[in-house]
């Protein structure tokens, strides 16, 4: 009987740290992202937590949609041009985040992500908003050809396995090397642009 109290409580604790996240991130902060040309929230971890229930999940992306909304005011009323992210990880929520952007930020953090064009099915506790079309990219690590070429047989074949992308990019001296993308994962996303006219 103590033990289901405790996790009771835990999570009674757990809503109000989220509600406390939500009042204290209600408005981005102005000065560092002028310092900074972004500006980013991330949820606290509790990497402790191994189930986390989904009526939870459904809060945290709650608090993070209305933190989006808020910051989106904020932002369509002090910024001529911005770049707006929501990032839902339905690996790991707590790896959420909600990025702004503005100057030559805005281009970077909207070419960094690489589009995912499976029509994946949203989990359930994302899809309680049914106003909002969520679409996917691919989390993915950058690994150079000269890289993978060092690794044993087995990993370099794990790695190809989850290939989503080639480049051809120039290093600082000017070579043309191959970058490959590897898929780590799907993220859903939600984002905002103003540009000024």
């Amino acid at each position: 009987m103590q033990v289901n109290l405790k996790k009771i409580r835990g999570w009674k604790r757990r809503v109000r740290q989220l509600e406390a996240f939500k009042k204290e991130h209600v408005a981005f902060d102005r000065d560092f992202l002028k310092d900074n040309k972004v500006e980013y929230q991330k949820l606290f971890n509790y990497p402790e937590i191994d189930n986390i229930p989904l009526w939870y999940k459904a809060d945290i992306v709650t608090t993070f949609i209305d933190t989006f909304h808020a910051w989106k005011e904020q932002a369509d009323a002090q910024l001529s041009s911005y770049y707006l992210r929501l990032h839902i990880n339905t690996v790991d929520i707590f790896d959420s985040e909600l990025i702004l952007s503005i100057d030559e930020q805005i281009e970077a953090y909207k070419n960094r992500f690489l589009k995912c064009e499976d029509h994946l099915k949203l989990p359930s506790w994302l899809n309680n908003n049914n106003s909002i079309e969520w679409k996917c990219y691919y989390m993915h690590s950058t690994w150079l050809k000269d890289e993978i070429d060092t690794l044993p047989e087995e990993e370099k074949q794990t790695l190809m396995d989850n290939l989503v992308e080639t480049r051809k990019i120039d290093t600082l001296d000017g070579e043309r090397v191959e970058e490959y993308l590897i898929n780590e994962g799907i993220v859903f996303y939600l984002d905002y642009e103003k540009i000024e006219q």
